[in-house]
């Protein structure tokens, strides 16, 4: 899955390359963000983790560059749920990614650069950064929480996948106890933290 973050991460960096060339017409945004080489190990989504079952701190970063138009980090970690008695259970995935546009304003693309598939829900999130965008899709288990402020852009995403007794992919979905309206309001509250922990 990482490739697929890189992708996109390049061509949000060449974008970015792009539209520099014109200049005064796209200045840079201010620079309020830092993205430390520990964001990984010191941040904790301590409102998720009280909301989805077994989910782990981060630990080391899954991905992280430096460049001259675009800095990026993403951290990702893993829970899951008690088995049933069948013993399938349901594996949650977080994942973390913060982008620094250093040359060109990232509200110009923001919303172009995330593949969201079969959305059924896309809310606007007032009170957070410059602009945020809330993706659900209609079982709920994929949301997506993507704010734009400044020059950061930052994206907090949890997918839910059903497992089998073996640990293999479930054809049917597995019904699990997570509220995912508490899911949602957790992913605001962490998504504030996580801007102040880089807020320089």
């Amino acid at each position: 899955m990482l490739w697929a973050l890189g992708g996109v991460l390049a061509a949000s960096a060449v974008w970015a390359g792009g539209l520099y060339a014109y200049g005064d017409e796209l200045a840079a945004p201010q620079q309020a963000y830092r993205l430390p080489e520990t964001l990984c190990k010191d941040f904790r989504p301590a409102a998720l983790s009280r909301t989805v079952p077994g989910l782990r701190d981060f630990g080391e970063a899954r991905g992280e560059q430096a460049q001259e138009t675009l800095d990026w980090v993403v951290c990702e970690t893993t829970g899951e749920s008690e088995p049933t008695p069948s013993g399938d259970r349901v594996r949650y995935v977080l994942r973390v990614e913060a982008e620094r546009h250093k040359k060109t304003d990232p509200a110009v693309e923001f919303g172009l650069g995330i593949p969201v598939l079969d959305v059924s829900g896309n809310s606007t999130v007032s009170g957070l950064g410059d602009k945020a965008i809330l993706n659900t899709t209609p079982a709920g288990r994929e949301p997506v929480l993507r704010v734009v402020d400044h020059e950061a852009v930052f994206t907090i995403r949890m997918t839910a996948l059903s497992l089998d007794e073996r640990g293999s992919p479930a054809g049917d979905v597995v019904t699990d106890n997570v509220d995912y309206d508490e899911v949602k309001y957790a992913m605001i509250e962490d998504m504030r933290k996580l801007m102040d922990a880089t807020r320089k």
